[in-house]
């Protein structure tokens, strides 16, 4: 069986990328609404926004 070798200060390298990858990964999760409404919602392709009626000075009110 054979294999390759990487020196170890590549393998340093790509575990730290992979660290900032995890870290920066978690940052995203956190801002991500994961409630059941709000995934139904986000499926089902509505917003809690879409049960209000549009207001005057939204840009897709047509007059």
């Amino acid at each position: 069986m054979r294999g390759f070798v990487l020196p170890m200060s590549v393998g340093a390298i790509l575990m730290s990328a992979s660290t900032v990858v995890v870290a920066l990964n978690a940052q995203l999760l956190r801002r991500l609404d994961l409630t059941p409404q709000a995934s139904t919602d986000r499926i089902l392709d509505r917003s809690p926004a879409a049960d209000h009626a549009p207001d005057e000075t939204s840009p897709t009110t047509r007059r």
